[in-house]
């Protein structure tokens, strides 16, 4: 179930990005059909999104199965160097929490799950298992 709003939240922060749609329209869309909330989708998914693509820090959090289908999606759709590019924003907001002494073991995880397969298509020009 999670997996498949995630997939649709995703499908729509997507159009957002190619500029098919504003985010507050699709917000109102993903509110009207009970998948998140105008202020989440707007203030935390869509710019959680537009960070990692541009290597920044993300002061805030989304869910963990959506950020990794972030990942997953960076890497199938804009290769391994964008994928380096989300990883630096992931560690950079990481290291964010823990500088004021939250840890994510969840975050760390999934980061070094991707870390691995990041470092793996780099050394091996292999190409990510869709």
């Amino acid at each position: 179930m999670q997996h498949d709003l995630d997939n649709i939240i995703y499908e729509a922060v997507k159009l957002v990005h190619e500029g098919k749609i504003s985010a507050l329209d699709a917000a109102k869309k993903l509110n009207k059909d009970q998948i998140c909330s105008v202020n989440s989708f707007k203030n935390w998914i869509v710019p959680t999104y537009k960070y990692m693509l541009s290597g920044i820090i993300v002061r805030g959090t989304i869910s963990l199965s959506l950020r990794e289908l972030f990942l997953k999606k960076i890497l199938e759709e804009y290769g391994a160097e964008k994928l380096g590019v989300a990883l630096r924003s992931y560690e950079k907001t990481i290291n964010y929490y823990e500088n004021r002494g939250v840890r994510k073991p969840g975050d760390e995880a999934l980061y070094n799950k991707y870390w691995h397969i990041y470092s793996s298509v780099l050394s091996n020009n292999e190409t990510f298992d869709k």
